[in-house]
This record gives C-alpha cells, structure tokens and sequence, in this order.
C-alpha cells in the first residue's frame, strides 16, 4: 500500500499550488490550493475530470457556465470543455481535481 502525505508529493509542472497525490494509468488526483483572488485561466482537456472542494469556495467557469464550488462539493466536467477556476473569497480554496484519464 503506498500513502503520499500532502507535504511530501511531488509538486505539478506549472506555476500553481498543485500536488501530485496520486498518478497512475487511468487517474490523476491532483490536491490544488488557489490563494485569494488566484485565477486558473480558461482551459480545455482530453479527459474528464473531477472537482472535489475541500475547503473554502471558488467560481468554476465551465463554456459561459458559472458554478460555486464550495467545501464538500463535487462536479464533474466532460473532457474538451472551457474551464477556469477563480478564488474571489478571503480565504485559500482547497480542491482535488481527479483526472480520468481513461475513457
């Protein structure tokens, strides 16, 4: 059994708050923090993936469809979909983002 503790995974290739907690052939789960007022710019992926708010709230953006994630809140978004994610509270928002990589 293997345990990736939040301090210690490996960091994701780009300039956010991101960890890796788990990567394997058909998942990714990524533990994100965005700061107060952070933005992820509009995006789309290949894959599908999965929105779990753990604690604060942020907008989700998804193709002009605006949605308030909050802590204990879950979403999914279809893989080629436009999708940002905007802090606007005081606090840090905290999310894990499931890649379903496998289709």
């Amino acid at each position: 059994m293997q345990i990736t503790k939040l301090k210690e995974a490996s960091s994701v290739p780009t300039d956010i708050n991101g960890k890796i907690m788990w990567k394997g052939q058909d998942v990714e789960v990524i533990h994100l923090t965005l700061q107060p007022g952070k933005i992820i710019p509009a995006h789309s992926n290949p894959f599908d993936v999965v929105f779990y708010a753990i604690e604060g709230e942020a907008m989700l953006d998804c193709d002009k469809e605006q949605c308030l994630l909050e802590a204990n809140s879950c979403t999914r978004v279809a893989s080629g979909t436009q999708r940002g994610l905007e802090n606007k509270s005081e606090k840090d928002f905290k999310v894990l983002v499931i890649k379903l990589l496998a289709h």
